[in-house]
């Protein structure tokens, strides 16, 4: 991995570590290992999409809308040094 992607993966992970939000998996460490970065989680319990939709079935489009805007929402962070993007989530 070159170094630019390689920096560029740690600032990405560094961010994303620094949120703390109901809908984000907690980031615990990011580490190099056989030349990849790995970013150590926390383990969740649940089921895969694939799994899911199994289950469910397919997602009427605005649940599906509603999941996007919440990650959009989180994506759009000032202070983790990331342009706002104006985005508004309805809760």
């Amino acid at each position: 991995m070159r170094a630019q992607a390689w920096a560029s993966a740690f600032r990405e992970a560094r961010a994303a570590a620094r949120v703390d939000h109901i809908g984000a998996v907690r980031i615990y460490d990011i580490v190099k290992a056989k030349g990849w970065p790995w970013i150590v989680m926390e383990p969740l319990p649940g089921r895969t999409l694939p799994q899911a939709l199994d289950v469910a079935g397919p997602l009427p489009v605005q649940q599906v809308t509603r999941i996007g805007l919440r990650l959009v929402g989180l994506t759009g962070r000032r202070d983790l040094g990331r342009p706002e993007r104006n985005h508004h989530v309805r809760r």
